[in-house]
């Protein structure tokens, strides 16, 4: 045994197991995956946050309140250029309108059934409803939900219009759409595509409202001159021209600090147009970070932990033959086998026909891998007795003046060095001698 000032230079000195300390870490791989998750998200949003925010401290409240305003403006500008470039009825020629119109009649029973009927397909088309369902349908032609809602629209023709069936049905029991489209071809598939989904929404409305047939009794196609569309197109692009003189006017009154707090923060943020973007770079370097970091945390913890970090502890430190090695995860029997065979060499060598097992933790005695050992080892005909505790039981502490030869058994992780240094240094002093180390993960 190893006196008090040796064991105290030991501990100083005591050098640590990589192989133990990456298996340590390993364990707690779902923590530091955590962790870099968690580093990696924050970091790449307050990086991205802080590049895109200029230094503000330059500027005041007024002039900031005034970069708000004409961003606003500038959003108002963009939005206006946007539709004007991807709006399907912003591109047709008034002059040259290809149009389709599709007119219905409603046949049931009721006279009221059927005029209920009409306004519900009425609100169908004039709601955009029918565009978010026949979008699914229409192909060949590429245009936005919003924008195939322009183009489909109730026809005027009902409401004092010239175009009947030969049948000359009443206007409360029919309805009309009109789709205009920049040539012939399109326009036919946009009005084919209506009249399918037409037909979809009357399966619907037999099956939860009333049975009732719609029937198709005109269908006009050709070529005109839309005056209103042209008024409309008009207005669009002198509401643009107006806007654009007065947002140059107000972006030329800005200062240099205002048109960099504009352009690098502000008009991203309020726009819309760039929402906060995670760098996926950022991320990255944020992951390693907090990897790095809980590993460098796990590793200082680990190496100023105060219990056995390895099977070499026990002779390094405390100067005793180590036995054995039992694992907990394995279920292999020759471990215990061997440590049976060795345990009875020793005491065959040193006369020894009692040995007494003890640990620094009454708990790991419990254990089942050391109950099998135990019950080998008497099976071989060495008497086995089991004792803890001579430090805090009196009873222990008695029994330790009957004790020739002590096995001690300690759990790697569990075991505290200082606990072990306490019942070693007893046993000396009571001249019990010690046959050696058994070690448990």
């Amino acid at each position: 045994m190893k006196k008090q000032y040796e064991y105290d230079k030991e501990m100083q000195n005591r050098s640590i197991d990589i192989k133990r300390l990456i298996k340590y870490l390993w364990h707690c791989r779902y923590w530091v995956l955590l962790c870099a998750m968690i580093v990696g998200l924050i970091f790449g949003y307050f990086s991205n946050t802080q590049s895109l925010l200029p230094n503000m401290s330059v500027l005041s409240k007024e002039d900031i309140e005034v970069v708000q305003e004409v961003a606003t403006m500038q959003q108002y500008y963009n939005e206006k250029i946007r539709y004007l470039n991807q709006s399907k009825l912003m591109e047709i020629n008034p002059y040259q309108t290809y149009y389709t119109i599709l007119q219905f009649s409603i046949d049931t029973d009721s006279t009221e059934t059927r005029a209920v009927l009409v306004e519900i397909y009425e609100n169908y088309i004039e709601s955009g409803a029918i565009s978010s369902d026949a979008i699914a349908l229409l192909e060949g032609i590429e245009i936005e939900e919003k924008y195939l809602g322009e183009i489909i629209t109730l026809s005027e023709v009902q409401r004092g219009g010239a175009i009947y069936a030969e049948s000359n049905v009443p206007n409360k029991h029919t309805f009309s759409i009109q789709v205009v489209y920049t040539d012939a071809s399109g326009c036919e598939k946009v009005a084919d595509t209506v009249h399918a989904t037409l037909k979809n929404y009357e399966k619907k409305l037999n099956n939860s409202f009333e049975t009732h047939d719609k029937v198709m009794i005109n269908r006009v196609s050709g070529e005109k001159v839309e005056y209103i569309l042209e008024q409309k197109k008009n207005e669009q692009y002198s509401t643009l021209n107006n806007l654009r003189t007065i947002l140059d006017n107000r972006l030329n009154k800005l200062s240099e600090e205002q048109k960099l707090y504009m352009v690098k923060g502000i008009t991203e943020q309020i726009v819309g147009e760039e929402q906060t973007k995670i760098d996926i770079r950022h991320i990255i370097v944020g992951m390693g970070l907090g990897a790095a970091f809980l590993s460098v945390v796990l590793s200082v913890v680990y190496i100023l932990k105060k219990t056995v970090q390895s099977p070499k502890d026990m002779e390094n430190i405390f100067g005793q033959d180590t036995l054995g090695s039992l694992s907990r995860n394995e279920q292999e029997a020759g471990r215990i086998d061997y440590i049976c065979e060795n345990i009875l060499l020793k005491c065959k060598k040193l006369l020894v026909n009692e040995l007494c097992i003890t640990s620094s933790d009454r708990c790991i005695l419990e254990d089942r891998k050391v109950q099998e050992l135990i019950k080998k080892m008497q099976l071989q005909g060495l008497k086995i007795f089991q004792e803890t505790g001579f430090t805090t039981k009196t009873s222990a502490l008695k029994a330790l003046s009957n004790i020739e030869y002590v096995c001690f058994v300690e759990e790697i992780g569990k075991s505290k060095y200082q606990n072990i240094h306490r019942e070693l240094s007893l046993c000396v002093e009571h001249d019990v001698n010690i046959l050696g180390m058994i070690s448990i993960e």
